[in-house]
């Protein structure tokens, strides 16, 4: 998708219950240093909707995890707003966005999440300089994409899983 946006797309699975750690991503410039990069759970595109399509008994305990680190920028995240009116517009959306200030404040990002078998198990995000695209024209622009990817590598993760393993 880098080629059709020129902007950085990357895949991020949750390593540890309160960051998401980048596997792979695409595109030039600055941001190529965040391969393997942890990202803030609460901060991040990618996080929120990791946090909106797990389940309810995981997303309490990766709260209750981010509440005892204690990390005055998540904790203060947590004060301002109502966390399940917040991931509730995310689930509804099927996406999540990160517009300015919370992280980064030069970028903002969409995610969306991979779900084979119906199981959160990564995001797809697309980041950009927020100087150069609006919130509303990068939502126009890339969700139906960046759904349509996540899709197919869902599609791909289930056919795989149902091939057994083979050691002839």
């Amino acid at each position: 998708m880098h080629g059709t946006t020129g902007w950085p797309v990357s895949n991020s699975s949750s390593m540890r219950p309160h960051d998401l750690s980048v596997y792979e991503k695409r595109g030039d410039g600055h941001y190529r240093g965040m391969i393997g990069y942890r990202m803030p759970v609460l901060r991040t595109s990618a996080g929120r909707a990791y946090l909106a399509f797990i389940s309810d008994e995981e997303r309490r305990l990766v709260v209750e995890h981010i509440r005892r680190l204690a990390v005055p920028e998540d904790l203060s995240f947590l004060e301002a707003i109502d966390m399940s009116d917040f991931l509730a517009d995310i689930r509804a959306k099927g996406y999540a966005t990160r517009e300015a200030g919370e992280f980064r404040p030069s970028t903002s990002s969409i995610a969306v999440p991979v779900m084979p078998g119906g199981v959160m198990t990564a995001c797809i995000s697309i980041i950009w300089i927020r100087s150069a695209l609006s919130i509303k024209e990068a939502t126009a622009r890339y969700v139906e994409p960046l759904m349509e990817i996540a899709e197919r590598l869902a599609a791909a993760v289930e056919t795989e899983q149902r091939v057994p393993f083979s050691t002839g």
